[in-house]
C-alpha cells in the first residue's frame, strides 16, 4: 500500500471559497496579445487577490492593465531583493518649533529604470 490508512472524525468540515473572473472578448482584451495571455492574467488575478473571495468579478481593460502592471512590479521587486538592489536610508524627522531632530524614518529605496 502506497498511502497509509486515513482515519477521520465525523465532524470533518470542508470550506470552499471561489473567485470567478470574466471579461468580455474582444472589447476588454485591449493590448494583450492573445486570448491565452488574457485568461492567464485573469486566473492569476483571481488567485492572488485575497481580498475578493466568493465573488464574481468583471475584468475590464483598465483592471487588466493594473493587474499586469502590479504583477510586473512584484516580479521585478523579487529580482531586486535577490540581487540586493535595495538601499536603506534614514530620513530625519525635524521639529521646526524646537529646532531639533526628534526621530528618523527608515526608508527602502528601489531604483528601477522602468518604474
Amino acid at each position: 500500500m502506497l498511502l497509509p490508512d486515513i482515519h477521520y472524525d465525523s465532524t470533518f468540515q470542508v470550506n470552499i471559497d471561489y473567485h470567478l473572473g470574466y471579461l468580455i472578448y474582444p472589447q476588454d482584451c485591449g493590448q494583450l496579445e492573445s486570448f491565452a495571455d488574457i485568461t492567464r492574467c485573469v486566473a492569476s488575478a483571481a488567485w492572488s487577490d485575497n481580498t475578493v473571495i466568493n465573488q464574481i468579478t468583471l475584468y475590464t481593460q483598465d483592471k487588466l492593465e493594473t493587474l499586469v502592471r502590479n504583477a510586473t512590479i512584484r516580479q521585478l521587486l523579487g529580482i531586486a531583493i535577490e540581487q540586493e538592489a535595495l538601499t536603506f536610508v534614514y530620513q530625519p524627522q525635524y521639529d521646526l518649533m524646537n529646532n531639533r531632530v526628534v526621530g528618523a524614518e527608515a526608508l527602502i529605496r528601489w531604483h528601477d529604470a522602468e518604474f
